[in-house]
């Protein structure tokens, strides 16, 4: 004789489905978030990956040299990392630049053992763009960014200075 699965409902499962609906508004939907999403967090490879940062205002492209020559006049606590880019906005011409990023910590003088920002730069800057960056190691670092908010496609480095930026915003 085979037996009919018994359906169990917990407190828990009820807690939750209640709080849902309340939460809601009482019309079954679920509740909307007043925290913002988690940025996502990727690996880049120096020496043969070029990001695409894409959104609907604009395209850059943006490739990296480390290591980099120190410069005497700026102290770090990582390697510091050389980038250039081009970004084009819709209709417009291709700029084009650089940048330097570096980590640059102090101790946190309220708390012990832990390390603030101390004029480091932590942000890739391209055109209207300003990503995240964090040091990894001679040969790679990390990006943070919100996919809600722009798109990254990679390619290979070496066609930074000739693939048309206009192929990235479609």
């Amino acid at each position: 004789m085979l037996k009919r699965p018994q359906t169990r409902i917990t407190v828990a499962t009820v807690t939750a489905v209640v709080s849902t609906i309340v939460l809601a508004g009482g019309h079954g939907e679920p509740a909307e978030r007043s925290a913002p999403p988690a940025r996502i967090s990727a690996p880049i490879h120096y020496a043969d990956t070029m990001l695409a940062f894409v959104d609907d205002e604009g395209v850059a492209l943006v490739v990296f040299q480390c290591p980099v020559t120190r410069n005497a006049d700026v102290i770090t606590t990582s390697k510091p990392v050389r980038y250039r880019f081009r970004y084009q906005t819709k209709g417009m011409a291709v700029m084009t630049g650089t940048g330097l990023l570096f980590e640059k910590y102090k101790p946190d003088g309220e708390r012990k053992f832990l390390v603030v920002n101390d004029d480091g730069q932590l942000r890739i800057s391209a055109g209207h763009f300003q990503v995240e960056w964090s040091e990894g190691d001679a040969d790679m670092g990390w990006f943070y960014y919100n996919p809600e908010d722009i798109r990254v496609q990679l390619a290979n480095a070496k066609q930074f200075e000739t693939i048309k930026l206009e192929r990235f915003s479609h």
